[in-house]
């Protein structure tokens, strides 16, 4: 970044520091007042505080509660690292929200009034119950869209479903005659039954659209808005007659599916509460759409934080190969985002996480590195995703100004659609023997509630090239009794290697780029950078026979002090390996990133800092790709509404209602018909539950096998 005119930063340096002076003052406050607490009641303790100090009550609360704090969580704040506004939100909120804070303090090192707000948030949706937190989402959401004449719209939606019911009766009762080609469209009963679901479907969609801007409908793309698209579709479908003998009760009419659900399921969710089945989903692994994947730095990473991904998109044919030459499971897509992107892109719209890593900072660009920040902002519109991560070099090629990557920020927030952090992260700290700032732009959409945990707080891991560069150097070094001469002279020549390494100033590589200038820093690595070798010295290599020899270095060196494993292979040569290394953020990097995101999305508090001592990847996988099928015995297997199912009568009722027989033979009581037909639709549900499993699973396979040439 420029460092003329930083007028902004020397401001916020100066607000830091009155900001840090203040929690300092308020700690103050506090130890005050745990000198004060046992002299009287608490409630003689307020009042007292109210009137003699003209504090205002809750102002006293707050200094309580910094008085209550452990002393560990008290730096924190002497810090600022707790906003004395953050402070006074939490004093009133519930205690599983106090103590939820001190462990993302503890773990996360700061947290401000947004995160906690998000906590607060995120503990209440917790409380509901599962068909609470539906309705809850749904009446939300519904609210804005339907205001007044919802009402209205559930009594009719629910006369519907009836309906929909009753002329499914009525075609089941006739199935020996339709499952042999005749349809019952003689029937009189049929007849009016099929053109009265058609006209109130009319009415219905007529008053639906009436409220709702279908373009307005299209671009959301909240899980909210998908249901109510669906529920759309399924009037429609109704009103148009393609139904029952025209297409039967599914969304697939080719062939139709005349025992289905789906049309009355999803037109159920413009009915009312009562009349509306809530199924739990199993659980899956977020999905992360790739931009500008590289060579697979972001991509290994942010495998290994959990995530998996629908497609990597990369632009140069040999990092594209490099990418399936490495993991042949991933869908690689070699193509050039700019060229038809919404029709590409249009397709992952809701994935979890879209990715990209760009070669400069937001305003910055040049004929080598354009700014391709505007490109990501259309993609970001075009997908939608529930998160994003951006990242972008900040080192040598920056040159943008700090105005600029404010207004990226202000540009990706406008609306409210999405949180947006940015932040700088330092390999150096992670475990890798380079120092390079790497800047992130990390954005989770607002209807996603959750703190992301700061890996900026995490405590650093320091390798140099003893522990990460060393292994590699030394690999052929034997300590045997009667070695060879050849390999007593490598095992010499190696020793002076690692000691020369020891000395200070010695350990660490300079900034990895893609043009490696011969500097008396590098030699002090222990490289020479005049020439890139295919190999490192070996037993019986000539040119160790000078006990001063520096070896060339390699692009396996190179890979390696930026977190590749060493078996990850490049497809280019030696330039484009080059510049393959140097464009890459490295996978631990990625990793951690990648596990915060994860957190917000699925609301747990996950362990940043085992990822920094962890394997990021199966250096045996590679070239193979992911393995493990679904575990379809364990518990998330199983059918989830269980214990709603009925008394085994009543299921037996429901399958002879499922297999065609007349609803009024199975229960000649009228009023106990609907509990059958509620037992039925229970079935249905598991049922489907059941064979998305295993379609998962037969995917899961499928994906195993490799790719065909």
């Amino acid at each position: 970044m420029a460092r003329n005119d930083q007028h902004i930063t020397h401001a916020a340096t100066r607000l830091r520091e009155i900001e840090i002076g203040i929690s300092k003052l308020y700690l103050e406050a506090a130890k005050i007042l745990s000198g004060v607490t046992g002299e009287a009641s608490s409630a003689e303790v307020e009042s007292l505080l109210v009137s003699n100090a003209g504090l205002a009550l809750e102002d006293v609360r707050l200094i309580k509660y910094l008085s209550s704090l452990p002393d560990d969580v008290k730096e924190c704040l002497n810090e600022a690292s707790l906003s004395i506004e953050a402070a006074k939100l939490l004093s009133a909120a519930h205690p599983d929200v106090q103590n939820h804070a001190l462990g993302y303090l503890r773990h996360n090192k700061r947290l401000d009034i947004a995160d906690v707000q998000q906590l607060i948030g995120r503990h209440w949706q917790d409380s509901l119950e599962e068909k609470q937190r539906a309705e809850h989402d749904r009446s939300k959401f519904l609210e804005r869209l339907l205001a007044a004449r919802l009402s209205s719209i559930e009594t009719e939606v629910e006369e519907l479903q009836t309906a929909v019911l009753d002329l499914a009766d009525l075609m089941n009762s006739g199935a020996d005659d339709w499952q042999d080609g005749e349809v019952p469209e003689h029937s009189l009963d049929y007849n009016v039954s099929f053109a009265s679901i058609s006209a109130l479907a009319c009415r219905i969609l007529a008053a639906v659209n009436g409220i709702i801007d279908k373009d307005d409908l299209d671009a959301l793309e909240l899980d909210e808005a998908t249901k109510l698209r669906s529920a759309l579709t399924a009037l429609q479908r109704l009103a148009d007659g393609e139904f029952a003998h025209n297409g039967g009760f599914g969304f697939s009419v080719s062939p139709p599916k005349y025992l289905s659900n789906e049309l009355h399921d999803a037109i159920g969710y413009l009915a009312t509460a009562d009349a509306r089945s809530i199924a739990r989903v199993p659980r899956k692994r977020p999905k992360v759409l790739e931009l500008l994947a590289g060579a697979g730095g972001s991509a290994i990473g942010l495998m290994g934080a959990g995530f998996e991904h629908v497609a990597l998109i990369e632009k140069s044919r040999d990092r594209a190969d490099t990418l399936k030459k490495n993991w042949p499971s991933w869908n690689v897509i070699q193509a050039d985002i700019g060229e038809g992107t919404r029709n590409r892109l249009s397709r992952y719209r809701g994935v979890d996480l879209l990715a990209a890593g760009l070669p400069c900072a937001p305003g910055d660009g040049s004929e080598d590195n354009p700014d391709l920040f505007p490109m990501m902002f259309d993609a970001l519109e075009i997908i939608r995703p529930r998160s994003f991560m951006f990242q972008y070099d900040q080192g040598l090629r920056q040159t943008a100004e700090e105005q600029d990557l404010a207004g990226a920020i202000v540009s990706l927030e406008r609306d409210g659609e999405y949180r947006v952090r940015s932040f700088g992260l330092d390999p150096l700290n992670f475990g890798l023997p380079h120092s390079r700032e790497h800047g992130f732009l990390v954005g989770i959409r607002d209807d996603v509630l959750g703190v992301f945990p700061d890996p900026e707080a995490l405590k650093p891991v320091h390798r140099g090239i003893l522990k990460v560069i060393w292994p590699l150097v030394s690999r052929d070094r034997v300590a045997k009794l009667n070695n060879s001469p050849e390999q007593i002279k490598f095992n010499h020549w190696v020793d002076d290697w690692e000691r020369e390494r020891g000395e200070p100033g010695k350990n660490h590589f300079p900034t990895v780029l893609k043009k490696l200038a011969s500097t008396k820093a590098w030699l002090d690595a222990g490289f020479n950078t005049t020439e890139v070798s295919e190999r490192l010295p070996y037993v019986g290599d000539p040119r160790i026979e000078d006990g001063t020899f520096v070896p060339f270095i390699t692009t396996e060196v190179l890979a390696v002090a930026q977190g590749f494993p060493s078996e990850w292979k490049f497809l280019a040569d030696t330039h484009g390996v080059l510049g393959m290394i140097a464009d890459a953020l490295p996978p631990v990097m990625a990793k951690v990133v990648g596990l915060a995101i994860r957190s917000v999305l699925e609301g747990q508090l996950l362990d940043l800092g085992k990822a920094l001592t962890e394997q990021v990847i199966d250096p045996a996988r590679i070239g193979l790709g992911k393995k493990q099928l679904p575990n379809l015995n364990g518990a998330g297997r199983r059918w989830p509404l269980e214990h709603t199912k009925g008394s085994v009568a009543l299921q037996n009722k429901a399958y002879r209602y499922i297999a065609g027989e007349h609803i009024a033979v199975i229960e000649p009581n009228h009023k106990q018909r609907s509990k059958v037909r509620e037992e039925a639709m229970k079935i249905h549900a598991e049922t489907d539950y059941l064979m998305a499993l295993e379609r998962e699973a037969e995917e899961y396979e499928r994906s195993l096998l490799p790719p065909d040439e």
